[in-house]
C-alpha cells in the first residue's frame, strides 16, 4: 500500500484553568477514517512536552478522533472527538478544536459543593418555579419558588400502615 502524505497538527494543551498540561500528559489518536474507511483503530499516543505543547501526525484529509482527559478532547467520552484533518503539511490543533462553549474564563459551579470539572460560561435555568435574574454586572440571583413545589415534596417517604 502506498504511504499517505501526512499532516503534522501542533498545539497546546491546557487544563481546565487555562493553564498549560505538564509534560508527559497523554493525548491519543483513538481512530482515523480516510474516504470513508477506518485507517487506524488502535489508539496511538502522544505525550506533551513542556509548556503543554503537542504534535500530532495524521493523514491529509482524513477525520481523526483525539481523546485527552482536558477541555475539548473529552466531550464524547473514550471514542475522541472528530476533528478534520486539512489538505495540507501542517495545522494547528487549535483551529481544528470547536470549544466556543467553554470559556477560558467563567464561573465555577458547584453541586452540593462538588465543583464541575469545567468552567461554565452560561447556566439555563429550566422548570416551574425556578428563575434567574441579574442583579448587576457579574451578579444574578437564582431562586425557587416554594409555592411551586409539591406540597408532598418535604413529606416523609417510606410505606405506612395504619397500626404500625
Amino acid at each position: 500500500m502506498p504511504s499517505l502524505s501526512q499532516t503534522t497538527i501542533t498545539g497546546t494543551i491546557y487544563d481546565v484553568n487555562g493553564d498549560p498540561v505538564a509534560a508527559g500528559f497523554r493525548v491519543s489518536i483513538q481512530k482515523t477514517v480516510k474516504s470513508g474507511q477506518v485507517i487506524q483503530w488502535i489508539p496511538e499516543a502522544s505525550f506533551t512536552t513542556s509548556g503543554g505543547a503537542i504534535s500530532l501526525t495524521a493523514p491529509r484529509a482524513s477525520t481523526i478522533y483525539v481523546y485527552a482527559k482536558t477541555v475539548g478532547l473529552m466531550e464524547e467520552g473514550y471514542v475522541g472527538v472528530a476533528l478534520t484533518v486539512p489538505n495540507a503539511a501542517t495545522a494547528n490543533l487549535e483551529d481544528l478544536v470547536s470549544i466556543s462553549a467553554v470559556p477560558s474564563t467563567g464561573i465555577t459551579i458547584k453541586d452540593e459543593g462538588t465543583a464541575f470539572a469545567s468552567l461554565v460560561g452560561t447556566v439555563n435555568f429550566v422548570g416551574t418555579g425556578v428563575s434567574a435574574v441579574e442583579t448587576s454586572a457579574g451578579l444574578a440571583t437564582v431562586t425557587e419558588d416554594d409555592e411551586s413545589r409539591s406540597p408532598l415534596a418535604d413529606a416523609p417517604r417510606g410505606i405506612f400502615r395504619e397500626g404500625w
